[in-house]
């Protein structure tokens, strides 16, 4: 049997199921007075540590729909003879 190549895609982060799933971090940012470089480049200040990504998920007991490492790739067989 032989297959078509894989190079072993995986997922290189976390997707949700919705939106909400991913809490605060969808939210814009807050942009500074108009006239000001914070207009232009707005701030955001993270304090989410080292929950990110698929800690995040483990640590609010969320249930992603495609998790960090699934893999993407698909084969398709045939035989040889």
């Amino acid at each position: 049997m032989f297959g078509t190549k894989s190079f072993s895609g995986r997922m290189p982060y976390t997707v949700a199921k919705t939106a909400s799933d991913y809490g605060t971090l969808l939210g814009p940012s807050e942009a500074g007075a108009p006239g000001t470089i914070d207009y232009f480049y707005p701030q955001s200040n993270f304090t989410e540590g080292v929950y990110i990504d698929y800690r995040a998920f483990i640590a609010q007991n969320i249930t992603p729909q495609f998790e960090f490492g699934y893999v993407v790739a698909t084969i398709s067989w045939h035989m040889h003879y």
